[in-house]
């Protein structure tokens, strides 16, 4: 869907906000040519000038930067045909490539707290839901794994107790989760809504099973404003273990919090060598109109020098708006012999099916493992595939994509989220 005047203006302002956000300097993108945008001229009462509804865009790709879902500094790509990509900086992989459009939210956007996110149709995704809580329902049960302590289901949010003479009874009311393990994971996030600024919540972590809660704790920061409308919080999270438990605890009856969208996310590590694998993103720069755009990263493993990977992302000549095809043009340049890395790909969502074919690197699949108790997403379930550079120069990945897209119909967006305004993220 090409964007009006005015949301394209502010998502060329957008990519160099963002760029500056993350520190990272793209190189030179060459001049692209921008169609003149017809208007109706204004009036002497100073009546703003009218633009038409939407105008072509300047160039395929259309590359930015921003906050994208819940994390910073991603590069998201629209190829056209209604396809998108998000590039994670911190993995150097893809995080997300989906058929739709995006949902632009944020201080840059609308002033709100929210970040921007994708709608339409999910086809692959990287792993990033380590645990969550969905919110009760009418008639539901608390869920399995997590054990509640004076909070029972409410309209949408977990309640907390309001009885005061429950202060200092070492009844303290508070929802734990399941033990779960950190360790695969590169980075690691909490977060959640919180209702009533009577108050903080504290949010405790432990990494021996719940024995102890010293390892990790922070306050809520609470709305600036309003007692009656919702908070986002979002805390890193330091410790690892393979048997570590978050909890969240109202330390007053009288601060009478409410709690919603409970959930640990994060990242797992994309590419892997012989040890100590760590990624550098250096930039992106975008050609002439019509030559793509070109990712920039360094792979470090062990003591070796870096690997440079240069990944150009596209569509691929037979793709079609209902049967998507992306492809990939990889350039390696500094391995040394008898030195391999292997990029992790990211897996089929929902119903996707994916096809992939490489040339110039080895292709292969496992199986993960088998759906656990802890509200994995189903990105988190799906066969893996992994793709292996063994020599320096080219190689090309294909990945054909059998969704259910509508043929005609445009993607609905999803419902707008629930209002998270006030304080500080």
């Amino acid at each position: 869907m090409p964007p009006t005047r005015a949301r394209r203006s502010i998502v060329v302002a957008s990519a160099a906000l963002g760029a500056c956000a993350v520190g990272v300097q793209p190189a030179p993108a060459q001049p692209f040519p921008v169609q003149p945008v017809p208007v109706q001229p204004g009036d002497a009462s100073g009546q703003p000038i009218a633009p038409r509804a939407s105008v072509p865009r300047g160039r395929d790709p259309w590359v930015f930067s921003c906050i994208f879902e819940d994390r910073a500094g991603t590069i998201v790509v629209a190829f056209g045909q209604g396809l998108f990509g998000a590039f994670n900086t911190a993995t150097g992989s893809w995080s997300l490539l989906w058929h739709g459009d995006i949902e632009l939210r944020g201080k840059v956007y609308d002033f709100s707290q929210d970040n921007s996110r994708a709608t339409g149709t999910r086809l692959l995704e990287a792993p990033r839901i380590a645990l969550s809580l969905p919110d009760p329902s009418a008639g539901s049960s608390p869920e399995s794994g997590w054990r509640f302590s004076n909070v029972k289901p409410g309209p949408g949010a977990w309640v907390f107790a309001t009885d005061p003479a429950r202060d200092g009874s070492g009844e303290a009311s508070a929802i734990t989760s399941p033990a779960f393990d950190a360790t695969p994971w590169s980075s690691l996030y909490v977060a959640f809504d919180e209702l009533s600024r009577r108050g903080p919540a504290r949010v405790e972590v432990s990494t021996d099973d719940g024995e102890s809660w010293n390892a990790q704790w922070f306050h809520s920061c609470t709305h600036s404003s309003k007692d009656d409308e919702w908070q986002w919080n979002f805390k890193r999270i330091e410790p690892r273990s393979k048997a570590m438990r978050i909890r969240f605890v109202q330390e007053q009856a009288s601060f009478a919090k409410q709690l919603r969208a409970i959930r640990v996310f994060g990242d797992q590590p994309a590419w892997e060598g012989a040890s100590n694998t760590r990624t550098a993103f250096r930039g992106y720069h975008v050609g002439p109109a019509g030559s793509g755009v070109t990712l920039v990263l360094d792979v470090f493993s062990g003591a070796a020098l870096p690997v440079r990977v240069e990944r150009t992302p596209d569509l691929d000549p037979g793709s079609t708006p209902q049967q998507p095809r992306f492809a990939e043009r990889f350039r390696v340049s500094g391995l040394r012999p008898g030195q391999s890395l292997t990029l992790a790909l990211p897996a089929q969502a929902g119903t996707t099916k994916v096809v992939y074919a490489a040339t110039g690197a080895r292709l292969e699949s496992r199986v993960m493992s088998p759906i656990d108790p802890l509200g994995r997403a189903a990105s988190d379930r799906a066969d893996q595939h992994t793709l292996t550079f063994v020599n320096n120069g080219e190689a090309t990945l294909v990945a054909a994509l059998l969704a259910a897209i509508p043929e005609q119909a445009p993607i609905p967006k999803q419902a707008p989220g629930p209002a998270q305004t006030g304080g500080t993220r």
